[in-house]
């Protein structure tokens, strides 16, 4: 099972990355809860991105009409995997953390969303 999540994670990123809108999170506002790109009045809808300062990705984050929707991504600085948490317009159904090692450390499921 361990392995298991990690390569459905790259599978479900794999499938959703094909012709899915990339922006930095610094071009991302919220505006009622729904997050817009910047000069934008059109809801975003695609991958919103961060990275460390070392240029390491930090985070990845996935929008449907300003609503998070799909999975969000944190790595540490080195770029390992530190929680993936999975949202359903707007509402969080699990999150998962990680050990510096990749070893899953906690799982919690939301069942009452």
């Amino acid at each position: 099972m361990k392995k298991l999540i990690p390569l459905l994670t790259i599978i479900f990123l794999i499938s959703c990355s094909q012709e899915m809108k990339e922006v930095d999170y610094s071009k991302i506002v919220k505006r009622n809860n729904i997050a817009y790109e910047v000069n934008s009045e059109e809801a975003f809808t695609g991958l919103m991105t961060a990275y460390h300062p070392n240029e390491q990705l930090k985070s990845k984050t996935f929008f449907v009409n300003g609503i998070k929707d799909g999975k969000y991504l944190e790595y540490r600085v080195n770029g390992s995997l530190l929680k993936a948490l999975t949202y359903q317009k707007g509402t969080l159904l699990n999150l998962t953390s990680y050990h510096a090692n990749g070893n899953m450390e906690r799982y919690e499921g939301f069942k009452d969303n």
